[in-house]
């Protein structure tokens, strides 16, 4: 099973949190961005979750949001 993660700037820190204890857990994730803490928009990364899913390169996604929304 292919898992994707993506966040905006506000939430890279847990996202690169949540890939090391997946692979701690022998499961590699999909890492589509951000990747720093550059400030970024929220609805980009969602699209980008969005599109990998319906085009069927990842079967489940995480999507983080600084705000926690």
């Amino acid at each position: 099973m292919k898992i994707a993660i993506a966040s905006d700037h506000g939430g890279f820190e847990l996202k690169q949190e949540l890939i090391r204890h997946y692979a701690d857990l022998g499961i590699i994730l999909q890492d589509l961005g951000t990747y720093n803490t550059d400030s970024c928009d929220y609805p980009d990364a969602a699209k980008k979750m969005a599109e990998t899913i319906l085009n069927r390169q990842a079967e489940l996604g995480i999507l983080i949001c600084g705000t926690g929304i």
